[in-house]
């Protein structure tokens, strides 16, 4: 059948959103470079868009996606909503060898069909984790000419002009390779869709995704759906967990392992002896460009040196711009330094020959006690520590109580999904009774702990790629829903309640539908699968709590199993979507440990309403949750957890939440936030502005001095009354004066001495973001615009923050990384701005500001940018540290740098304003 066009009753049967109707609207423009990029958050019709602008283009079309489920989606949604059939025309093809007018494959399909690997075949199941061909073969995968000229010869026949990529995030890695070859060779328009563009990626990485997506076109923030009504009110919450007994015992082993080899050695006399036959601390001035090239390296040298009792001489320590006389500054040996210097030891291999058999021993007994990752030594925190906590059996207490307390709160509106990594089929067993002990986490471990504690009879069911159990109560309606198909099952052999679905190769492709199918209606209350299979495309409006037992803390792929419970559900306008998160806590870690700090990772990417009693706000990170920077030292857990469970049991307050914070603001911002505190105990003295520190040191001085003055001139009366001499009082007034001295200079000499050696840089943060900007511009990393201008705001507790107004999201992220390199500390950069003035045209200031790595790249853009900086912030210089004296003062200013007095440090952040 020959097609020129798409049938003319081709059409969307609903009408469109109203951000949908811009971006059509402003189709044309978007499409003159040839491609369409859109961003917006799952739930807000990215695929219907995507076919409705490759229904507007007209012309063959290949649409491909990641997993087979989400491809089937596409064939679905384009029957259902604009051919208005459940039949799929012979014009559609699911071959890629075998293209029509409208092609649907999946990314690994396309791969296979151009490489030779025998490994790049697609397999016939809806898991992603088994759709998606291995990355080692992948990668390892070479290009078939003959296969890549036989593909490009059926789409050449078929006419191809437009190519749709869904979840185009993906695009990172080896399926890139192999869409260019496409792309290149037939030159398609490019609709690309995605919901989690890998912004955090290095801009080597971005600029390749962008060739193939093209820039960021049109995108929409969860806030402004939220607002329009495309997304339902939604919150996180963390239920938190503590170490059963044998797991706590192994965390008590394991610091005890870390203490105890710290302790040897940070004493060991073999390393002490082969570090001062090095050539780099028996000459150190000879061996300049190395050690300005492993800095770290030499610095632990010392540190490890000194802690061990050993003299440093003048020319060590000058290296380091150390005084030559007096007492040396050097920092006290900790964990980190040594595996600094253990890693240097016993990578370098010529230096140390004489002590190889002490570096093979130590490596091996290092590696024994699980001490060395990739080459890397490891005593902060060892490895093992982190998958004890990542992986403990307490989570699954907690599987087990959000379940029961969200059925308790919902009852048989409860639409409740579980994710994990796992499925663990070996907790599966064929005897009538199922008593296994469950000690991993997975899919089968989940379902049987909420299985064999069932009090409110709640309807369970699993859905992965390989194994689908379903309530036997359901089989009726899954048999209607497959009709005319056939769906063959066998009861669970340790409990007839429930029933293992076998699908035929016919159904195997259906079987995530029919299952979300039972779902929706009711007959399954409590789902759980793998991340791989439901937490990406998965479509089911229904879903009203979402538990993420999965230990990932990508960008991607968390935010997108985050997404499946932000979606709306028609005819239910009250829905409200609970996103529970699990923490197991280290009793030792003031912290938290590495579970929470996996958490933080993890909310850096999620934007969310605030919950009491923050101030009210739409933000990223952990913080809008109120949970405190250290835990609590008794009963961690359920003291953290009390307060989780109470706000998540009113839904109706948290749609009010939402509501209010989204009248507050119109637009979602990317900034970078400055803090105010400083380290130390001056709670009025925290201000860096200029106004704000002298007057509070003015206030200071003054309060003390009348203080002062009242108490001496009773005191000097008193003396005088009781016959002393004058000489006797004005003796005892000096040493008086003497401790008032050091009683007040104390408090408030750190905040007078940074702001002495330091002009202030909340004066600065306008200006400097405005050179960063023009430098941003001739470098091309932002393109110019008539509205594009930078935004520093001072807020009341001191605080800076300051985004970039206009321009696209990933500009403002572009920018905002830029500030970020800008403010923190020094560590290696190619070029280095020196920030000069005086005080009073009195006493010269400076601080010292890496250049940004998209700005070093080329000398003529440093000294663009600090021409810049001359210009709009005042005197500086610029350093190239890749010389020798450039290294040299790069050093000194690694110990001066104003954002190294600075904690915590510059942070980038989202905010609704």
């Amino acid at each position: 059948m020959s097609f020129s066009s798409f049938p003319p009753e081709a059409r969307f049967k609903y009408p469109w959103r109203a951000y949908q109707q811009r971006v059509l609207s402003e189709l044309t423009s978007h499409l003159t470079d040839g491609h369409l990029h859109v961003v917006a958050p799952p739930g807000s019709g990215k695929t219907v868009l995507g076919l409705e602008v490759m229904r507007q283009l007209n012309r063959p079309t290949l649409i491909l996606a990641p997993t087979l489920a989400i491809r089937n989606q596409w064939t679905q949604r384009f029957c259902e909503l604009f051919l208005q059939t459940n039949e799929c025309p012979d014009w559609i093809s699911h071959d890629i060898h075998r293209p029509a007018w409208l092609t649907v494959s999946t990314y690994q399909s396309l791969h296979a069909a151009c490489t030779s690997t025998k490994a790049a075949v697609v397999p016939a199941r809806h898991d992603a984790a088994a759709a998606v061909l291995g990355e080692t073969a992948m990668r390892a995968a070479a290009p078939d000419k003959a296969r890549v000229a036989a593909l490009l010869a059926g789409f050449q026949a078929v006419g191809l002009g437009t190519l749709v990529l869904d979840e185009a995030h993906h695009l990172q890695n080896a399926w890139w390779k192999s869409l260019m070859q496409l792309h290149s060779a037939l030159g398609p328009t490019v609709v690309s869709l995605t919901a989690t563009p890998p912004y955090d990626i290095s801009p080597v990485e971005w600029e390749r995704y962008c060739a193939i997506s093209g820039p960021v076109d049109a995108e929409i923030s969860v806030p402004e759906l939220l607002l329009a009504g495309d997304l339902c009110p939604h919150q996180d919450y963390v239920c938190f967990s503590e170490p059963t007994r044998t797991e706590g015992q192994q965390l008590v082993d394991f610091h005890t392992l870390l203490q105890a080899e710290y302790a040897a050695l940070s004493r060991d006399a073999t390393l002490v002896a082969a570090l001062e036959q090095h050539p780099i601390l028996l000459n150190p001035h000879g061996e300049l460009d190395w050690i300005y090239a492993n800095l770290p390296c030499y610095a632990a040298s010392l540190i490890f040196l000194h802690a061990n009792g050993r003299p440093l001489s003048p020319a060590q320590l000058a290296v380091l711009g150390e005084p030559r006389n007096g007492e040396p500054a050097v920092p006290a040996l900790t964990p980190a330094w040594l595996e600094t210097l253990l890693t240097f030891y016993l990578a370098e291999s010529v230096p140390f020959a004489p002590y190889a058999e002490h570096r093979r021993t130590l490596e091996k007994h290092l590696r024994r006690q699980g001490l060395m990752a990739g080459g890397q030594v490891l005593l902060r925190h060892h490895p093992k520590l982190g998958e004890c906590l990542s992986t403990s059996l307490s989570k699954l207490h907690s599987i087990r109580r959000i379940v029961a307390f969200e059925h308790d709160a919902l009852g048989q509106r409860l639409r409740l999904v579980v994710l994990t990594d796992y499925i663990r089929k070996e907790f599966l067993t064929s005897s009538t009774h199922n008593d296994l002990a469950l000690n991993k986490i997975g899919v089968v471990p989940i379902f049987e702990v909420l299985r064999r504690e069932n009090p409110r009879a709640m309807r369970l069911g699993m859905l992965t790629g390989s194994l689908v159990v379903v309530p036997t109560a359901a089989l009726p309606a899954l048999q209607a829903a497959a009709h005319p198909l056939p769906v063959a099952t066998e009861l669970l052999p340790y409990d007839p309640a429930y029933s293992i679905v076998q699908p035929s190769a016919a159904v195997q492709a259906q079987v995530v539908r029919l299952v979300t199918h039972l779902f929706e209606q009711g007959h399954i209350e409590v789902l759980v699968g793998t991340k791989s299979l439901l937490g990406e495309g998965w479509d089911a409006p229904c879903l009203n709590a979402l538990v993420l037992a999965s230990f990932v803390g990508s960008f991607v792929l968390s935010n997108q199993m985050r997404g499946r419970a932000i979606r709306t559900q028609a005819g239910h306008a009250t829905k409200t979507g609970n996103i529970w998160h699990l923490a197991c806590l280290d009793p030792r870690d003031p912290t938290g440990g590495p579970d929470v700090a996996l958490l933080r990772r993890r909310f850096r990417t999620f934007v969310g309403v605030s919950l009491p009693p923050r101030e009210l706000g739409i933000k990223n990170g952990l913080a809008r949750l109120a949970l405190p920077d250290h835990m609590p030292p008794h009963d961690a857990a359920e003291t953290l957890n009390a307060g989780m469970f109470a706000q998540a049991a009113d839904r109706t307050a948290l749609a009010a939440r939402w509501q209010q914070a989204l009248a507050e603001g119109r637009t979602l911002v990317e900034e970078i936030q400055i803090p105010s505190a400083l380290t130390d105990s001056l709670p009025r003295l925290q201000k860096l502005y200029f106004n704000r520190t002298l007057a509070y040191l003015a206030a200071e001085l003054v309060t003390a001095l009348t203080w002062f003055g009242v108490e001496v001139a009773e005191f000097s009366l008193k003396q005088l009354s009781r016959g002393r001499s004058m000489s006797d009082v004005l003796l005892m007034l000096k040493w008086a004066l003497a401790a008032a001295l050091v009683l007040f200079g104390r408090k408030i000499w750190r905040t007078l001495r940074l702001y002495v050696a330091h002009r202030d840089i909340a004066l600065d943060v306008q200006h400097i973001g405005e050179a960063l900007l023009a430098a941003l511009v001739e470098a091309g990393a932002v393109q110019p615009g008539p509205d594009l201008h930078v935004v520093a705001i001072a807020a009341d507790d001191g605080s800076l923050t300051c985004h970039l107004a206009g321009g696209s999201t990933f500009e403002h992220s572009a920018f905002v990384r830029a500030m970020q390199e800008l403010l923190r500390p020094l560590d290696n950069p190619r070029y280095v701005v020196v920030r000069q003035s005086r005080l009073f045209r009195l006493i010269n200031q400076q601080d010292y500001h890496a250049v940004p790595e998209v700005l070093s790249r080329t000398k003529q853009l440093a000294a663009f940018f600090a021409n810049q900086w001359q210009h709009r912030v005042g005197s500086c210089e610029l350093i190239h540290s890749r010389t020798l004296d450039g290294r040299e003062r790069l050093l000194h200013a690694r110990a001066r740098s104003l954002s190294a007095a600075l904690n915590p440090s510059a942070e980038p952040a989202s905010r609704w304003q």
